[in-house]
């Protein structure tokens, strides 16, 4: 079995798992690997996803950080055992589209959550659009309401940023979102072949109108772009990632 390994370059300690596991298992390029290794927290393991877009190898993550949902208790022993025994995980993508002042759209795959968020002290207002692939003749949903963001996340998502503002768990062939911090608590579940159109309401850009109600996109707690006019999100299958994860922490022992 061919490993590629990576970790996080701003923790020391998973700097050293890293080179004790090349040392161990050798290291190849990530165009011949069968398993990338990722060893760091959860927000490392998302990073490495977007190494992947263009690749279809699984992900087993070795935990050596705080938070570690998506990993597997670090060991060097029987590792190419472990990856073989673990579950699968499949991991879908949403795309997305950011449209702001500028000619050309944001456009990128978020593995852990697309967030529209106010950009000011005053809350947002948002008008939500859903379109399903089968009634293209009029929206399937339609909802305006006034609070501090949306939040749509993926199917490893839904635990995070999206339980926090008590967005329930999703069923895994569907898309959820759940409103931040409104007074009218929206919370939608849409199958997920599904198109959402987010739109905020009073915020003008222009050299005419300042914003009232400015808006910003983030996806996966590690990009922003401010000054949105609208946001586009849908699911992208076609760039579905494999997580391969052991269903008991003792599995390490071997």
């Amino acid at each position: 079995m061919k490993f590629t390994f990576m970790a996080d370059p701003h923790n020391p300690k998973a700097m050293r798992d890293l080179m004790a596991c090349v040392k161990r298992y050798g290291q190849v390029d990530l165009a011949k690997a069968d398993v990338l290794v990722i060893i760091s927290g959860d927000g490392g393991v998302i990073r490495g996803f977007q190494a992947l877009l263009n690749y279809r190898i699984p992900v087993f993550g070795l935990k050596a950080g705080h938070v570690g949902a998506l990993l597997n208790e670090y060991s060097l022993d029987n590792l190419p055992d472990r990856v073989e025994q673990a579950d699968e995980v499949q991991v879908v993508p949403l795309q997305f589209s950011v449209r702001t002042e500028a000619p050309k759209p944001v456009k990128g795959y978020a593995y852990n959550d697309v967030v529209v968020l106010r950009d000011s002290p005053q809350a947002a207002r948002l008008h939500v659009v859903v379109q399903e692939a089968n009634r293209r003749s009029r929206p399937f949903l339609e909802q305006t309401f006034l609070g501090d963001g949306l939040v749509v996340p993926t199917n490893i998502g839904s635990s995070g940023y999206f339980a926090a503002a008590g967005g329930r768990q999703m069923p895994g062939d569907m898309i959820s979102m759940q409103s931040i911090c409104s007074k009218s608590d929206f919370h939608a579940v849409v199958a997920s072949d599904s198109k959402i159109y987010v739109r905020p309401l009073e915020a003008t850009y222009g050299k005419s109108k300042s914003p009232k109600r400015p808006v910003c996109a983030e996806w996966d707690g590690q990009q922003r772009v401010s000054g949105v006019r609208s946001v586009t999100i849908q699911q992208a299958p076609n760039k579905m990632i494999t997580l391969l994860k052991e269903r008991k922490l003792d599995a390490v022992k071997g």
